[in-house]
C-alpha cells in the first residue's frame, strides 16, 4: 500500500470515529453534566442540520479543488475546533451558546461528508462515461 493511501486511509477512519462518536458523546456527557439527555438531543439537533444543508455543497467543492490537502485541513481543523468547543460549552454554559457552538456550518465539511459525495461522483461518471 502506497504512503498517501496509507495515510489517507489513517485519516478518514478518524475522521468516522470522530463523526459517529460525537453524537453518543454528546448525549451521555450532556446527561452527566446537566442530568437531562434532553440538551444532548437538542445539542445534537443543531449538530447534524448544518450536513444536511451543506454535504452536497461540500462535496463538490472537494471534487473541483485542484489541492485538495488546502480544503481538507482547515475543514478540519474547524471540524476539530467545533467539536472541542462543545465539549467545553455542554452543560457549562447557556445552551443557546451551546447551540452556537454546534451549529456554524463552517465545521461541517468532514471527509465523511466530502469522501461519500466523491465516492457517488466516480461512480455515476465511471457508469455514464462510453468505453
Amino acid at each position: 500500500m502506497r504512503g498517501g493511501l496509507r495515510l489517507y486511509l489513517v485519516i478518514a477512519v478518524l475522521a468516522r470515529l470522530a463523526e459517529e462518536g460525537m453524537a453518543v458523546a454528546v448525549v451521555l456527557l450532556a446527561a452527566e453534566r446537566t442530568g437531562s439527555p434532553a440538551q444532548g438531543a437538542f445539542t445534537l439537533t443543531a449538530w447534524m442540520a448544518p450536513h444536511v444543508v451543506s454535504a452536497p455543497l461540500a462535496g463538490a467543492l472537494a471534487a473541483r479543488a485542484r489541492r485538495p490537502r488546502l480544503f481538507y485541513v482547515p475543514a478540519l481543523a474547524g471540524y476539530a475546533a467545533s467539536i472541542a468547543a462543545v465539549a467545553l460549552l455542554l452543560g457549562r454554559a447557556p445552551a443557546a451558546v451551546t447551540l452556537g457552538a454546534a451549529a456554524p456550518p463552517s465545521a461541517r465539511i468532514t471527509p465523511a461528508s466530502t469522501a461519500a459525495h466523491q465516492s457517488r461522483s466516480s461512480a455515476v461518471s465511471s457508469a455514464t462515461s462510453p468505453n
